[in-house]
């Protein structure tokens, strides 16, 4: 879990900064915060394949997609702020880019690993022995990061701060906001982490995989029905901000709904297609190794 206590440490800082609206200071702090991270990454990179060779231990597109979901958290969090502060669909959008794409391509850069080769080698071995003799700590990690755990984490994070007290209380209280963003990105870390770690550590079987991004997009949809098909604004703060600029907030409501509704069930849909035909395949490879076995006269 060294990935989520570096990540939490480092977008803390942007976290704790957001909600601060146009503020220059709160801007440099979400700012800092990504080249901190960023940094931290080119190092242990450097470290790494200066030992092992250029794009070994890492591939080359892990470190593309761990680029690309930090520049996905600058777009979010820095180029958004302003429309997200004033506009619903916006936020919607905000928080699709947070869920969908920044935590699944930081994760697809193997952070853990590459950020422990950022350490001294003193620290490493003292993380090491540490982690050794804590089985307690090992078990409760362990625990945690179950597939089943981190899809039901997700979800009741997804659903909680979408009802609309808690979600006006975020958008009220600066630190309540950064503790939603913040949730929002950790929580669906882990359960991209279940999803797309290498085939030869999966902790998810593909089939299970595929039943997981169905549910995913399940609930992402329901949400954006809810919000697209309700006959009065759900969110007051919205709606006065919105009345304010002289727009429609029922509308402003419906295409947020819309937002979160299509681009994540198509996000989640796909995935889920592209896990179904590899499962089929990997059944297909299974069964002529049975007939392999058990025939071996015919596959001579």
């Amino acid at each position: 879990m060294l990935l989520l206590a570096l990540s939490g440490c480092v977008v803390g800082s942007w976290a704790a900064a957001h909600g601060t609206g146009h503020d220059e200071g709160g801007a440099l702090s979400v700012s800092l915060g990504l080249v901190v991270l960023t940094l931290l990454y080119a190092l242990g990179l450097a470290v790494l394949w200066r030992r092992a060779g250029l794009g070994r231990g890492v591939a080359m597109w892990r470190t593309v997609a761990f680029f690309a979901g930090i520049v996905v958290l600058a777009v979010a969090l820095l180029g958004l702020d302003g429309l997200a502060d004033e506009s619903f669909t916006w936020h919607m959008v905000q928080h699709l880019l947070l869920i969908t794409l920044a935590a699944p391509l930081l994760v697809l850069g193997t952070p853990l690993y590459v950020l422990a080769w950022a350490a001294p080698l003193s620290w490493r071995r003292a993380f090491a022995r540490f982690w050794n003799r804590r089985p307690a700590l090992r078990s409760a990690v362990g625990w945690l990061t179950h597939p089943v755990v981190v899809w039901v984490l997700a979800t009741a994070v997804f659903w909680a701060w979408h009802v609309p007290a808690f979600y006006e209380a975020a958008v009220r209280n600066p630190g309540l906001h950064a503790l939603e963003h913040l949730s929002f990105l950790l929580t669906n870390a882990l359960f991209w982490w279940a999803l797309l770690q290498p085939p030869g550590r999966r902790a998810l079987a593909r089939g299970a995989a595929v039943v997981s991004l169905f549910g995913a997009a399940l609930q992402g949809s329901l949400l954006g029905v809810l919000l697209a098909f309700a006959r009065t604004p759900l969110y007051p703060d919205y709606a006065q901000k919105a009345l304010a600029e002289g727009r429609n907030p029922l509308a402003d409501q419906q295409l947020a709904g819309l937002v979160m509704w299509v681009p994540s069930g198509v996000v989640y849909v796909a995935l889920a297609a592209v896990f179904f035909v590899q499962w089929l395949r990997d059944e297909e490879r299974a069964q002529r190794n049975r007939e392999t076995r058990e025939h071996p006269e015919g596959a001579a």
